[in-house]
């Protein structure tokens, strides 16, 4: 997981896994 976060090609990725953690977290 962390691979991703630290790939420079995948920035995107980092921020639709932050917005996903953060829409899950309330909705939980």
């Amino acid at each position: 997981v962390d691979e991703l976060d630290l790939k420079p090609g995948m920035p995107a990725i980092a921020v639709v896994k932050a917005t996903n953690v953060s829409v899950e977290l309330p909705r939980g």
